[in-house]
This record gives C-alpha cells, structure tokens and sequence, in this order.
C-alpha cells in the first residue's frame, strides 16, 4: 500500500512539474531560451514514464542526455533529478571554462554529466559511498569516456576508518542514505575519509548533498584551513532530520566565519508543522 501511494504520488509530481514546464515554456522567453536543448528530452522523460513504466510495466535502466547515456535505478528518480538540474539549474554557477569541481554524494552521476554538460573541461573529483550507486557511477563514468573525472567509493566526514552507513533495503540508489541513522534502518560499513585529505590547490566549486553530514565535513576543511582554497558551495542541507535539533545556524555561523556570504532557497515548506523535515539549497560564495 505505501509503495503504490508513493507511485501515485510521484506521478502526480512529474504530471505538475511538468505542466509547469509547459507553461513556463510558453510564458518565459529566457527559460525557453535557457532550456531549448533540455525541455524537448524532458517532454519525452515524461510520456515514456507515464506509457512505459506506469501503464505497461517495462522497466526503463537508462537514458541518454544528449551525448550521454546514464544508467540509473529508477526512472521516476531520474526524471525528478534531471528536471531539478538541467531544467531548474539547481547547481548552476558561472566558472572559469575548465573548472575543477567536488562532487559529494555523486549517486550513479547524474551531477557528474550536468557538470560535465555546463562545463566539458571540468575537473570533477566524485564521491558516492553506496555500493550499488558507485558501481552505477563508475559505469556511466567509463562508458561515457568522461575525462578528467575521478570517482571514489568512500564516504567524507570528520574522521578517517570506517563508520555505520544507513541505507533502504528495499530501494536500491535511495536518495535518503546517509551517515545518519535517523535516514534509514539497514546499517552497512563505509570506509570514510577527510574531504580535507583530497584538496591540494584551488576548487571551483564544492557541491555537496550528503544527508546530515555537511556540518562534519565543512568544520574539518575549516580547521585543516582548506575552506580557503574553496571558491563556491552549494549544499543540500536537509533540516530537521531529528525534529528535536535546529543545527542550521552553526553551519551557517561556519560560512561566514571563513568569508562567505550567502543565499537560501527553502524547496519544501508546509506552514505552521514545526516537526516537518525541509530541504534548503545554500548557495555560499565569496564576499
């Protein structure tokens, strides 16, 4: 019952997303203008989900985004990323032509090909510490010939071994896996390892989508004084996990305390729930 009212309303999501598309196509000349090599894929994403996978039950593994060919878990989950990346611009940031980028929680590597797709030079170190997700991420790497991109399979926090990592045991590439236990109930063992460990000299941009564990990772650049050789952030940030926490400020205390400002857009918020979990994309940039 709860995996047929999470169809339903996933297809209810990419059935609004995309008349919203439709009219902003028609009614948005620079969005249009923006869109025009994306939105016809993003139309055909739609019927092929509706026609395929809801209606005649064939299951879709892949899909090519202009000259790439992404393998992926679940059709529905790509679509709800590809529309948040290629056609909202979620992770767009205006950069040198051959930018080299940080990639935390790469999933199979859709961010990776948008990355790749803005910025064919770019110099994209990956990481994805879900098995099943790396092996995805590693194929898509290699069978696209993505060059200058390196993919690891570990997990980044504040200590270097191995920590506990929460996964769903019934779906694989879930977009909910974390360090967190509160995320999830099947517990693996990751290696993890410190981000500061792999910065040697100036990143671009450090785009970051970790479930809980942004904090972790920001105070350890910060004390290993590797935060200045960052140029941007853009973190997933994902409030009230545990409802009983409000940790935003520290992590925003931390931007500021190492020379960025910043912007927030709040994705998801019904009013007057204080107990509701809620997404914010931050865009942190230097003053």
């Amino acid at each position: 019952m709860l995996f047929m009212r999470y169809n339903w309303a996933t297809m209810a999501h990419i059935g609004k997303a995309f008349l919203s598309c439709i009219i902003r196509w028609m009614i948005d000349k620079k969005w249009r203008r923006r869109n025009a090599k994306y939105f016809p894929s993003y139309c055909l994403y739609a019927i092929k989900y509706i026609v395929y996978w809801k209606l005649l039950r064939i299951p879709l593994r892949f899909e090519k985004i202009l000259k790439y060919k992404l393998y992926f878990f679940h059709y529905s989950i790509f679509i709800s990323l590809f529309e948040d990346m290629f056609l909202n611009n979620e992770y767009y940031v205006r950069l040198s032509k051959d930018p080299s980028i940080i990639d935390l929680g790469s999933e199979v590597g859709l961010s990776v090909t948008y990355f790749k797709s803005v910025y064919p030079g770019a110099r994209i170190m990956a990481f994805e510490p879900d098995p099943a997700s790396y092996k995805l991420l590693k194929k898509n790497i290699t069978n696209n010939d993505m060059k200058r991109v390196t993919a690891h399979n570990i997990a980044l926090a504040n200590k270097v071994g191995s920590m506990p990592f929460y996964i769903d045991s019934s779906v694989d590439g879930s977009l909910t896996m974390s360090l967190y236990a509160k995320r999830q109930q099947k517990k693996i063992v990751v290696k993890v390892n410190r981000l500061s460990h792999y910065i040697k000299q100036r990143i671009d941009l450090l785009k970051m989508d970790i479930e809980g564990a942004e904090f972790d990772v920001l105070s350890d650049l910060s004390h290993s004084k590797k935060l200045s050789l960052i140029k941007t952030i853009i973190v997933e940030y994902h409030h009230h996990i545990d409802v009983k926490k409000n940790n935003l400020s520290r992590l925003l205390v931390l931007l500021e305390k190492n020379g960025f400002g910043y912007q927030l857009n709040a994705k998801y918020f019904p009013p007057f729930k204080k107990e509701t979990y809620q997404d914010f994309l931050i865009f942190a940039y230097r003053e």
